[in-house]
Protein backbone atom coordinates (compact mmCIF):
# COMPACT_ATOMS: atom_id res chain seq x y z
CA UNK A 1 0.00 0.00 0.00
CA UNK A 2 1.59 3.35 -1.56
CA UNK A 3 1.14 6.66 0.54
CA UNK A 4 -1.78 7.53 -2.31
CA UNK A 5 -3.88 4.90 -0.75
CA UNK A 6 -3.36 6.74 2.67
CA UNK A 7 -5.11 9.79 1.72
CA UNK A 8 -9.23 10.93 1.62
CA UNK A 9 -9.81 12.11 -1.79
CA UNK A 10 -12.18 15.11 -2.42
CA UNK A 11 -13.80 15.88 -4.98
CA UNK A 12 -13.71 19.06 -6.55
CA UNK A 13 -15.92 21.75 -7.09
CA UNK A 14 -15.80 23.28 -10.42
CA UNK A 15 -15.28 26.54 -10.50
CA UNK A 16 -18.07 28.80 -11.91
CA UNK A 17 -17.68 32.05 -14.03
CA UNK A 18 -19.32 34.57 -12.34
CA UNK A 19 -22.39 35.96 -14.16
CA UNK A 20 -22.02 38.79 -17.05
CA UNK A 21 -24.33 41.31 -16.19
CA UNK A 22 -26.44 43.32 -18.60
CA UNK A 23 -25.79 47.05 -19.26
CA UNK A 24 -28.74 47.60 -17.02
CA UNK A 25 -27.94 45.74 -14.22
CA UNK A 26 -24.14 46.84 -14.54
CA UNK A 27 -25.95 50.85 -14.33
CA UNK A 28 -28.33 50.13 -11.30
CA UNK A 29 -25.71 48.51 -9.35
CA UNK A 30 -23.84 51.08 -9.87
CA UNK A 31 -25.53 54.01 -9.38
CA UNK A 32 -27.06 51.93 -6.15
CA UNK A 33 -23.47 51.59 -5.11
CA UNK A 34 -22.81 55.70 -5.58
CA UNK A 35 -25.81 56.43 -3.73
CA UNK A 36 -24.85 54.02 -0.56
CA UNK A 37 -21.31 56.25 -1.07
CA UNK A 38 -23.27 59.19 -1.00
CA UNK A 39 -25.03 58.38 2.55
CA UNK A 40 -21.21 57.64 3.68
CA UNK A 41 -21.42 53.62 3.45
CA UNK A 42 -17.96 52.19 2.88
CA UNK A 43 -18.28 50.05 -0.61
CA UNK A 44 -15.73 47.49 -1.40
CA UNK A 45 -15.24 45.67 -4.66
CA UNK A 46 -16.52 42.35 -4.22
CA UNK A 47 -14.48 40.30 -6.90
CA UNK A 48 -10.75 40.05 -8.96
CA UNK A 49 -7.45 40.94 -7.63
CA UNK A 50 -8.68 44.49 -5.83
CA UNK A 51 -11.39 42.20 -3.75
CA UNK A 52 -12.20 44.14 -0.31
CA UNK A 53 -10.46 47.31 -1.49
CA UNK A 54 -12.97 50.30 -1.09
CA UNK A 55 -14.69 50.80 -4.53
CA UNK A 56 -14.10 54.48 -6.45
CA UNK A 57 -16.56 57.45 -5.90
CA UNK A 58 -17.41 59.33 -9.07
CA UNK A 59 -17.10 62.24 -7.75
CA UNK A 60 -13.70 63.22 -7.40
CA UNK A 61 -12.40 67.21 -6.88
CA UNK A 62 -15.83 68.87 -7.83
CA UNK A 63 -16.42 66.41 -10.83
CA UNK A 64 -18.76 63.84 -12.40
CA UNK A 65 -16.60 60.89 -13.45
CA UNK A 66 -19.30 57.73 -13.86
CA UNK A 67 -17.39 54.55 -14.83
CA UNK A 68 -18.29 51.34 -15.72
CA UNK A 69 -16.21 48.46 -15.73
CA UNK A 70 -13.45 49.43 -17.80
CA UNK A 71 -14.48 52.81 -19.40
CA UNK A 72 -15.53 56.51 -18.47
CA UNK A 73 -19.13 56.53 -19.73
CA UNK A 74 -18.55 60.26 -20.93
CA UNK A 75 -15.42 61.36 -22.80
CA UNK A 76 -15.93 64.64 -20.51
CA UNK A 77 -16.31 64.82 -16.85
CA UNK A 78 -19.57 67.07 -15.61
CA UNK A 79 -18.51 69.79 -13.04
CA UNK A 80 -20.61 69.24 -9.67
CA UNK A 81 -22.46 72.26 -8.18
CA UNK A 82 -21.39 72.62 -4.65
CA UNK A 83 -23.71 69.77 -2.69
CA UNK A 84 -25.43 68.70 -5.80
CA UNK A 85 -23.57 65.37 -6.00
CA UNK A 86 -26.93 63.62 -4.98
CA UNK A 87 -28.96 65.83 -7.49
CA UNK A 88 -26.59 65.22 -10.05
CA UNK A 89 -26.30 61.20 -9.09
CA UNK A 90 -30.27 61.11 -9.62
CA UNK A 91 -31.05 63.10 -12.86
CA UNK A 92 -27.71 60.72 -14.78
CA UNK A 93 -30.25 57.57 -13.41
CA UNK A 94 -33.67 58.89 -14.57
CA UNK A 95 -31.61 60.48 -17.75
CA UNK A 96 -30.55 56.92 -18.05
CA UNK A 97 -33.81 54.92 -17.64
CA UNK A 98 -35.81 57.61 -19.69
CA UNK A 99 -33.44 56.61 -22.87
CA UNK A 100 -32.03 60.36 -22.94
CA UNK A 101 -28.78 58.47 -23.29
CA UNK A 102 -28.76 55.70 -25.84
CA UNK A 103 -26.59 57.20 -27.95
CA UNK A 104 -23.27 56.90 -25.21
CA UNK A 105 -24.64 53.52 -23.96
CA UNK A 106 -23.89 52.44 -27.54
CA UNK A 107 -21.19 54.21 -27.37
CA UNK A 108 -19.88 52.55 -23.88
CA UNK A 109 -21.24 49.14 -25.21
CA UNK A 110 -18.92 49.41 -28.93
CA UNK A 111 -15.89 49.86 -26.31
CA UNK A 112 -16.61 47.19 -24.17
CA UNK A 113 -17.66 44.61 -26.92
CA UNK A 114 -14.21 45.36 -28.65
CA UNK A 115 -11.78 45.14 -25.38
CA UNK A 116 -13.94 41.76 -24.70
CA UNK A 117 -12.86 40.63 -28.61
CA UNK A 118 -9.49 41.85 -28.72
CA UNK A 119 -8.82 39.50 -24.53
CA UNK A 120 -10.89 36.58 -26.44
CA UNK A 121 -8.71 36.90 -29.53
CA UNK A 122 -5.39 37.38 -27.17
CA UNK A 123 -6.21 34.39 -24.62
CA UNK A 124 -6.78 32.04 -27.77
CA UNK A 125 -2.87 33.08 -29.08
CA UNK A 126 -1.53 32.67 -25.50
CA UNK A 127 -3.29 29.30 -25.49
Amino acid sequence: MGWLDTVEWVQRDKATKPKVMSFDEMMDTNVDEQRRMLNGEKVLISSGKSKGNPKASWFKDGYFKPKLGLFMFFDKDIKVPSGGERQLLEGFYMGFKNGEMNSQVDQWKKKNNEASEKRRVTSRAKK
